[in-house]
């Protein structure tokens, strides 16, 4: 089981024995998935992951999700700086882009706070999307951490 360690959160990719927040199912994990798990509070709190593209083999997308009641605390920035660090470390992507609703503002400052960059409006069934991304070398050159 791989583990990624920050203060307050251990990102895990196998099954670890903690509880879930009241709004969280642990279900199977993609690969390049992580659970986003709270250590004081022991807790399965999340979702990260980092998705090769396949048309670009050295890049990738970030996602994920937190439970509702640790939003607004500064962890989705902590779990998505640990998915940069393992997305351009071990993983050895060259770029990482993320897409988002423009009325996902939360999820704007997130992307914003860990150094990536707005590129373009995005189309798609579900709307207009935002993307944003970060190279290995602009991050390396940013403290982010």
């Amino acid at each position: 089981m791989l583990s990624i360690e920050s203060a307050r959160l251990k990102l895990c990719s196998g099954y670890p024995e903690v509880a879930a927040a009241t709004d969280m199912v642990a279900r199977s994990l993609a690969p390049d998935s992580w659970r986003v798990i709270h250590k004081e509070h022991n807790v399965l709190i999340g979702e990260c992951r980092i998705r090769r593209l396949r048309r670009l083999p050295q890049a990738a997308s970030l996602g994920g999700y937190l439970s509702e009641s640790y939003r607004g605390t500064g962890l989705a920035q902590e779990a998505a700086r640990l998915c940069l660090l393992q997305g351009f470390g071990p993983m050895g992507l060259d770029r990482i882009v993320a897409v988002t609703r423009a009325s996902n503002l939360p999820a704007v400052r997130v992307l914003q706070s860990i150094g990536m960059e707005y590129q373009a409006p995005v189309s798609c069934v579900s709307g207009t999307m935002l993307m944003y991304s970060v190279s290995s070398g602009s991050y390396g050159r940013h403290s982010h951490a």
